[in-house]
């Protein structure tokens, strides 16, 4: 299948970037790509997949690339900012459990107003140049 050529209809897939294991730990964004992949070597938390995003989205870009779907790679951007988390202190239920910090979703605002921003900006030099999202 193929996507038609006279289509007004943009579709993106947004990649899943994978937790930060220790983030109740983060105070503030690393400095470098290779710090965010030895901080996620360091840590991974098995009991959530998030090693498994990688995987998922080579799945999803092999899909959907090929009928038109632009991949908006988020990922290495947010590698960077384990200290953007919603919940990254322990919490105490009534029960007297222990909460684990959240380190999967982001707080907003936050980064991902950076992925929509990348998005808009996509968005509007497709619509500059009069060509698919790209």
């Amino acid at each position: 299948p193929t996507a038609p050529r006279h289509s007004s209809h943009r579709l993106v897939w947004r990649t899943s970037p994978a937790g930060h294991p220790g983030c109740a730990n983060a105070s503030a964004p690393l400095t470098s790509p290779i710090e965010a992949e030895a901080e996620a070597a360091g840590g991974a938390r098995p009991q959530f997949s998030w090693d498994a995003f990688t995987e998922y989205d080579a799945a999803a870009r092999l899909l959907l690339e090929p009928i038109g779907v632009r991949v908006l790679d988020v990922r290495p951007m947010t590698a960077l900012r384990p200290d953007a988390h919603t919940q990254m202190q322990y919490r105490r239920y009534p029960s007297g459990a222990l909460t684990e910090p959240d380190c999967l979703h982001l707080a907003l605002p936050g980064v991902p107003d950076a992925w929509n921003a990348l998005l808009l900006s996509r968005l509007g030099a497709c619509e500059a140049s009069g060509s698919r999202l790209g």
